[in-house]
């Protein structure tokens, strides 16, 4: 078998990742951890992400079909398109969408089928017709999903700072990461709490964004709740920060950050200058210790 591509099939999304397993046949490459989901609701979609690459020195088409109990179910889609093939050039990575949505009004099981993917290089081109070998490269990955009518409430969550110091002029920016590893779409809320020498700054809940979609089964988000610290001195806080679903408190943790003093304009251009040639957190620091130094 001549050797025109390699296909790695990756999982992300609102699937879990899984540890993935190699499996070569001649030339063809690609990964066959089996797509496992448990305890779907009917109406759920599920989504996957296809990674292609053809490592070949032939352009080719690849052809995209699921089989077995989720045929009906599934849709491919390219740059936002449905499609049921593509071209792909050589040496070119390209990016499937895969959709498997459950029907409404299936029984509670277990339901299998696979996903295919067909590769056949071009042999000719004149005028802009193609003409395809004889022959192609197929791979495949298990699917198994299982259905339930019971809603299951299970989130992870942790949360950190984007920067343990700030400058006086600049907010604090909190970065939330969530994990749904249940069923249902969730709105997780968040307190925020700071304080200084055990006396309360500063004490909001933050609602769930209502311009952001909801944290979808098995998908992992990250929300960002931004506090402008306004006219508090420069000197150190102490941070906690706690997760709420429906009231329940989920996690919480507590930081310390530090504000500096606001810079002069002299410092805040060797600062904007020390940003953006990627200086990063030593220049920073660096920068503060010049600062307290003007302050001594």
């Amino acid at each position: 078998m001549n050797k025109y591509i390699s296909i790695i099939i990756h999982s992300f999304g609102l699937l879990c990742f899984f540890s993935l397993g190699v499996s070569n046949v001649g030339a063809l490459g690609m990964m066959t951890q089996p797509i496992e989901v448990d305890k779907v609701l009917r109406g759920q979609t599920l989504k996957e992400e296809l990674r292609v690459l053809n490592n070949s020195d032939r352009r080719g088409k690849l052809e995209l079909a699921a089989v077995g109990e989720v045929k009906n179910w599934t849709s491919f889609f390219y740059q936002g398109e449905v499609v049921t093939d593509i071209e792909i050039s050589p040496q070119t990575t390209e990016y499937i969408d895969v959709e498997i949505v459950i029907p409404q009004d299936i029984p509670n099981g277990t339901y299998q089928g696979e996903l295919k993917a067909k590769f056949t290089p071009i042999s000719s081109e004149d005028k802009g017709t193609s003409t395809y070998a004889s022959v192609s490269q197929q791979i495949s990955r298990a699917v198994r999903v299982g259905v339930t009518d019971q809603e299951i409430i299970e989130l992870d969550a942790s949360l950190s700072p984007e920067s343990y110091i700030i400058l006086a002029e600049n907010p604090l920016k909190l970065k939330a990461r969530y994990y749904n590893r249940g069923n249902i779409v969730l709105f997780p809320d968040l307190q925020l709490k700071i304080s200084r020498d055990n006396k309360t700054i500063h004490n909001s809940i933050y609602p769930y964004p209502e311009d952001e979609s909801p944290v979808s089964p098995l998908e992992q988000k990250e929300i960002i709740v931004t506090y402008n610290p306004g006219k508090l001195k420069p000197g150190k806080y102490k941070s906690e920060a706690t997760v709420f679903l429906n009231e329940k408190k989920i996690k919480q943790d507590e930081f310390t950050f530090e504000i500096l003093p606001e810079l002069n304009k002299e410092e805040r251009e060797a600062f904007k200058g020390f940003y953006f040639f990627g200086g990063g957190l030593a220049l920073l620091l660096l920068t503060t210790a010049v600062i307290r130094k003007r302050n001594n």
